[in-house]
């Protein structure tokens, strides 16, 4: 005999009513957004904000620039090789810890900062078009706010830069902002 079927209490949203449907629609059009406009500028999206990073906080540790910007070792090893090779950065061993490669941008590359900072902008006029001054910033905060309270489901730690960390002594900001102050577990592993 088989058994009726469950009764739900309130019906399932339409697929493009659902957050998550919605989050990643949006990220598929910011992609398209950045690949537009990093594109007139001769880079791709990852470089563009390794770019715009190197160019804000200055010379930094690979591994610090890679939770600065929330991605793991071997995409920034990528990333950072693609822009040494264009001469938009360099690379060198810290002098202090022979383990660890600084990363600081070269002449070419900070003459770069200005047309990535307006891609940027541009970026994000466009994404937020839509938006009124005062949508625009409750987006934010809210985006900020999810962010931050699912910090330890990502894959990758996010967390800010410190200012001894711009010249890669290794000391992180402890203000917890993109990562929460517990270990994180993911996939079964404790990292933190």
């Amino acid at each position: 005999m088989s058994k009726a079927p469950v009764k739900l209490r309130h019906s399932p949203p339409d697929l493009h009513e659902r957050p998550g449907f919605l989050v990643r629609r949006a990220n598929q059009i910011l992609m398209s957004l950045a690949e537009q406009e990093t594109a007139k500028i001769g880079l791709t999206p990852p470089q563009h904000v390794h770019l715009l990073a190197l160019g804000r906080w200055g010379a930094l540790d690979q591994i610090t620039l890679g939770k600065a910007l929330g991605i793991d070792r071997a995409t920034v090893g990528q990333v950072v090789g693609r822009l040494e090779a264009r001469g938009l950065l360099q690379r060198k061993l810290d002098p202090k810890d022979g383990r660890r490669r600084i990363v600081a941008l070269t002449s070419r590359g900070r003459d770069l900062l200005k047309p990535a900072n307006a891609a940027a902008l541009n970026v994000s006029e466009r994404l937020l078009a839509a938006l009124d001054q005062r949508e625009r910033k409750e987006i934010v905060r809210l985006l900020t706010k999810l962010v931050t309270a699912l910090a330890d489901e990502a894959p990758t730690i996010a967390e800010p830069v410190a200012a001894t960390s711009r010249t890669g002594t290794g000391t992180r900001a402890s203000t917890g902002a993109l990562r929460a102050r517990r270990p994180r577990k993911f996939a079964g592993l404790t990292r933190d």
